[in-house]
């Protein structure tokens, strides 16, 4: 799993296009499954976070970390 993840908090808030802001945790929960059901997902998250965006790749390894598989359910 790559460093750039670090960051990734389930509170943090994220813009997603078309929906508005959303809880990371939230996002994770609604679009884990984006790539399968071929969305094309991007959140945007605040200025100075790296990486910027998640894409519905992110998403995915996202939805593998710890702090979000407890999320589940």
């Amino acid at each position: 799993m790559t460093d750039s993840y670090d960051d990734a908090e389930p509170a943090e808030t994220v813009f997603v296009s078309g929906f508005g802001n959303i809880a990371l945790r939230a996002a994770v929960r609604r679009y884990r499954s984006a790539r399968e059901a071929g969305q094309s997902v991007t959140l945007f998250r605040e200025i100075g976070k790296s990486p910027s965006t998640f894409d519905a790749v992110d998403v995915e390894r996202l939805s593998e970390l710890k702090r979000f598989k407890a999320l589940r359910g």
